[in-house]
């Protein structure tokens, strides 16, 4: 006969109880992150993963129901876990970016002791925070200083996190973990770093206006999309920000990629025909700020720009590595119509039979 060990027992209920007890998820930011949702949120290193995730946490602690030009919740308690930042930075951040009392800050660096999220008795601290003051979300910045992973690869090392985001959510938060990218600009790491996550959503840095050099950025939806049933928002496809005065500010996304592939145009067509493939390649490069390091290669280049030559990719057909190596080799502009807007190639492969095609 079996013993009774724990008082615990199993949610037990038919179908029916689910379907008359399914609830609505409110959003905290409008086709982006809603109410109880977990996010894995991944970017390059400075590509502004911070900066957005705590500008995001001011806009909600408030009372403004509106941020980068969406519908956004108010008066959101916010726990934000920060690993890296202490005192003066913190500030400083708060100065720039505006601050709430409904987001209770932790900085890691300047507790007492260590702190790895990796130890179940140091998420226990999180999970305790959380109860006590009802956080509603939970930011954790980031996972390579939190959850101090032995290896990223492993699927083992992911256990932790998973197991925190999870719990979170059980507890009623809507969770963010901030991550890095790899070299080909996806979340690094194993593929069990995202099995509990509702949603996985890439920052990016897209480049800089051409008279001021104003850094903006744009987000890219990964492969998950949410619990809510509403799936992303088109503004992530045609919106980027720039930091204005108030914090992150939308701006017009299609004006600045149509500037940068001018500014690219310009100067590939200024090139000797015999130039070699890496001054092509850092034009490209410079211009979009896409950060391909010295490994100047097209393999690289393309890793790292493929979302921004999708934009054009009915005016240009480019699809591929080779199609823009054509492209960067014999560049063409698209005719504008009386809105503006490029009007596509009319004979795209003229562009793409130039010689030589580089293979690099």
């Amino acid at each position: 006969m079996l013993q009774q060990t724990s008082d615990k027992r199993l949610h037990v209920k038919p179908v029916s109880w689910h379907i008359e007890n399914k609830r609505e998820f409110k959003p905290l930011l409008e086709g982006w992150i809603s109410e109880g949702e977990t996010m894995l949120f991944y970017g390059a290193s400075g590509s502004g993963k911070s900066l957005f995730a705590y500008n995001f946490a001011v806009a909600i602690a408030g009372d403004k129901s509106e941020w980068l030009e969406q519908p956004c919740a108010t008066g959101v308690k916010t726990l934000y876990v920060d690993g890296e930042m202490a005192t003066n930075t913190v500030a400083q951040r708060g100065e720039a970016l505006g601050h709430h009392d409904n987001i209770a800050y932790c900085s890691v660096p300047c507790m007492d002791g260590t702190f790895n999220l990796s130890k179940q008795e140091d998420r226990e601290l999180i999970y305790a925070e959380v109860r006590e003051n009802d956080h509603q979300l939970v930011i954790i910045d980031n996972c390579r200083t939190l959850f101090a992973m032995a290896d990223e690869n492993s699927a083992e090392s992911w256990t932790p996190v998973n197991e925190l985001a999870l719990h979170l959510r059980q507890l009623g938060c809507a969770v963010i973990v901030i991550h890095h990218t790899n070299k080909s600009g996806e979340y690094s790491g194993s593929s069990n770093a995202i099995t509990v996550f509702d949603r996985t959503c890439c920052i990016e840095k897209n480049g800089s206006e051409t008279d001021t050099h104003q850094q903006y950025w744009n987000l890219s939806a990964g492969i998950k999309s949410g619990r809510d049933g509403k799936g992303w928002g088109r503004w992530l496809a045609n919106g980027c920000f720039v930091i204005g005065e108030d914090g992150l500010e939308m701006m017009d996304f299609s004006k600045a990629k149509h500037e940068q592939l001018n500014a690219i145009y310009q100067q590939l067509s200024g090139l000797d025909k015999a130039a070699p493939t890496k001054a092509r390649i850092s034009i490209v490069n410079d211009t979009l700020a896409a950060g391909i390091g010295n490994n100047r290669t097209l393999s690289n280049l393309w890793e790292h720009t493929k979302n921004w030559w999708a934009f054009f990719e009915d005016e240009l057909h480019i699809t591929d590595k080779k199609s823009m190596a054509a492209w960067l080799n014999s560049p063409v502009l698209p005719d504008l119509d009386e809105q503006g807007n490029f009007i596509p190639l009319t004979n795209p492969n003229s562009v793409f039979d130039a010689q030589p095609v580089f293979q690099h």
